[in-house]
Parts: structure tokens; C-alpha cells; sequence
């Protein structure tokens, strides 16, 4: 089975600021592009063990440069910086190549107070909804994956990021 990636850092495990997620601040920086490695190489090493033979991972924060493929199991590919399609954090999704998709390090949507880094997309708008419901980066990427056919098999995150799909979306959401 060939599965399909997405990885941002502000859910990844331990971080609470925004220095934490910029290159511009190697020493807060370093430590937190270490764990989103570890944590994808988890998610992979997971899906290996499940069956997957191939997974194209998604550098989905900042610059896309935050990964270090090196530390990836070999079934895994990552496909690093902006390729300007809208797929955006979704770039290399494909409809029919894939039998899943996985997220790692998604958070809370903009405007949520359970999370130090909740935003969507951008931190130049306080919310985005889509149907009055607050979007997540994981909901607009999850409707994304759906559009494309290509299944999820579980929620990225606990707390309020995790809160969303149990009541913010239709009976047919797989995380219900």
C-alpha cells in the first residue's frame, strides 16, 4: 500500500512557541524539527510495520525545510519546500495513488484557546470557517484528501485540535 504524509510542527509534542517553530531561532528551533522528525519517523515506521511500502511525506511548515529525511525509514520519500499548486500542504496528493493519508503535528484552529499556536494557514487572520464550523489545517486538508478519495484511518491529535472532528462535522467523519 502507498501512503500519503502531511507533517507540521505546531501539535508536534512540547512545543508552546512560536521560536520554537521558526529557522530563524536555531536554538529554540533545533530541538522541535528533531521530535517532528521523530514523530514522522514514528507515523512511518508505524505504517511500515502495517503493510505500507511506500509513503510520500509532506514537509508542511514554514519553509518545508524541517525534516530530516535521513532519519526516515527507507519506504518513506519526502517532498520538501512549495511546489505553488493549491494543494498546498496536500502537494503530491493524487487521486487513485494513495490507499491513506496521515497527519503529524497538526493543532488547533485558529482562535481556539486550548492551543498556544492555534491558527489556520496563517497567523494574518484570527479564523476561517467553512460552513460556520472553525476550520483546522487538518480539516481543510482532511476535506482536501477526501476530495481526492483517499481515505484517513485515524485523528492526528488529542485535545482541542482532536475536539473538532468529534463535534464540529458530519455523521460520516471518520473520527466520530
Amino acid at each position: 500500500m502507498r501512503l500519503y504524509l502531511s507533517a507540521d510542527i505546531e501539535g508536534t509534542c512540547g512545543i508552546a512557541d512560536w521560536a520554537e517553530t521558526e529557522r530563524a531561532t536555531m536554538d529554540d528551533y533545533r530541538p522541535f524539527a528533531a521530535q517532528m522528525t521523530a514523530e514522522v519517523a514514528a507515523a512511518c515506521e508505524g505504517a511500515v510495520a502495517a503493510g505500507a511500502e511506500d509513503i510520500l511525506v509532506k514537509d508542511a511548515h514554514d519553509s518545508a525545510r524541517n525534516l530530516d529525511a535521513a532519519r526516515l525509514p527507507r519506504q518513506a520519500r519526502v517532498l520538501r519546500g512549495w511546489t505553488g499548486d493549491p494543494l498546498c500542504m496536500m502537494a503530491g496528493l493524487e487521486r487513485g495513488a494513495f490507499g491513506g493519508v496521515l497527519f503529524t503535528g497538526y493543532h488547533a484552529w485558529g482562535c481556539c484557546g486550548g492551543n498556544p499556536l492555534s491558527h489556520t494557514m496563517t497567523t494574518a487572520c484570527d479564523q476561517v470557517t467553512l460552513n460556520g464550523v472553525p476550520a483546522s489545517e487538518f480539516l481543510i486538508n482532511a476535506y482536501t484528501a477526501l476530495y481526492f478519495g483517499v481515505p484517513w484511518p485515524s485523528c492526528p491529535a488529542t485535545g482541542s485540535c482532536a475536539r473538532l472532528p468529534r463535534t464540529g462535522c458530519p455523521a460520516w467523519w471518520p473520527c466520530r
